[in-house]
C-alpha cells in the first residue's frame, strides 16, 4: 500500500518546456527583425547611391539660381527694369528678403537668397 502513495513516482512539474519555447520564440523574433532592419538598411543606401547624381544636380541649379538672383540684385541698384523684376519676384515669393541683413553699401553679400 505504501507504493501507492509514494510521492517520489509523481511527475513534477517543471518549467524547462515553457521557459524553452518562449526563449526560443524571441530569439527567432530578435533574429527575423535584425535581418528585416539590415534588409530595409541595404534598399535605402542602394536608393540614396542612385539618388546621388540627382541630388548633385539639384544643388547645382540651386546654386546658379542663388547666385543669378543675387546678380539681379545687385543690377536691381542701377537699373529700373531689374529693379521692377525683383520687386514681382519678392512678391511672388521666389526670392526671400532677409531684413536683418546688412545693408548692401556695407557688405559685399546680397540681402536677397534665392528659395
Amino acid at each position: 500500500m505504501s507504493d501507492e502513495f509514494d510521492s517520489s513516482t509523481e511527475p513534477r512539474f517543471t518549467a524547462f518546456f515553457p521557459l524553452t519555447v518562449t526563449l526560443s520564440f524571441f530569439i527567432i523574433w530578435f533574429a527575423f527583425q535584425d535581418y528585416e532592419l539590415n534588409k530595409q538598411r541595404t534598399t535605402l543606401n542602394q536608393n540614396f547611391q542612385a539618388a546621388m547624381p540627382t541630388i548633385g544636380e539639384a544643388q547645382q541649379i540651386s546654386q546658379r539660381y542663388v547666385a543669378l538672383m543675387k546678380d539681379l540684385v545687385n543690377t536691381a541698384k542701377t537699373d529700373e527694369a531689374a529693379k521692377s523684376i525683383v520687386n514681382d519676384a519678392i512678391k511672388a515669393g521666389l526670392i526671400r528678403v532677409q531684413p536683418n541683413a546688412p545693408s548692401a553699401e556695407s557688405a559685399p553679400a546680397s540681402t536677397a537668397t534665392g528659395t
